[in-house]
């Protein structure tokens, strides 16, 4: 079995004294982000490739999980998630060697929130429904996955948990 996680950049600084991609976390940002770190840790959770927009929002979310823990996966930042689709994330999840266990994504709505909808086939329905209405900064899908990532597929994963 394969795990998926997927995460929505922690809450940022409002768009006008930074460029969109400069936007720096918030002090709530910070503290959500070495939450979601935590929660992690708390599953025993090994992240084996971390796919990471290139935003600085996320760039920071992503540091602070690894920080609070532990986890040192193999690092991609890959600027396509900045303004990724459904589409586009099932794109780079499927290019994944078969090796690959545990995957991580950071990225932006309403790309990662759509994404996780699309692809929950089942779970908690308490869960499925929150994802399902909203995605806020920091929130967290935990997806266990039967098929090979060449072989992801649109209700292909099974929720495991819904942090948000």
């Amino acid at each position: 079995m394969r795990r998926l996680h997927l995460l929505r950049h922690a809450h940022a600084a409002p768009p006008g004294k930074y460029r969109d991609h400069e936007r720096p976390l918030t002090t709530a940002g910070r503290a959500a982000a070495a939450q979601v770190g935590r929660a992690l840790t708390a599953r025993g959770d090994l992240i084996d490739i971390a796919l990471c927009s290139d935003a600085a929002r996320a760039r920071e979310t992503l540091d602070l999980v690894l920080e609070t823990s532990g986890a040192t996966p193999e690092l991609r930042l890959e600027r396509g998630i900045y303004q990724a689709d459904c589409e586009e994330i099932a794109a780079l999840l499927r290019v994944l060697p078969d090796e690959v266990r545990t995957v991580l994504v950071v990225g932006h709505n309403p790309g990662v929130g759509e994404f996780a909808a699309a692809f929950a086939g089942g779970g908690s329905t308490p869960d499925l429904d929150r994802l399902n209405r909203f995605f806020p900064p920091a929130a967290l899908a935990s997806f266990e996955i039967a098929a090979p990532w060449n072989e992801l597929s649109w209700k292909g994963g099974q929720l495991l948990a819904f942090l948000s």
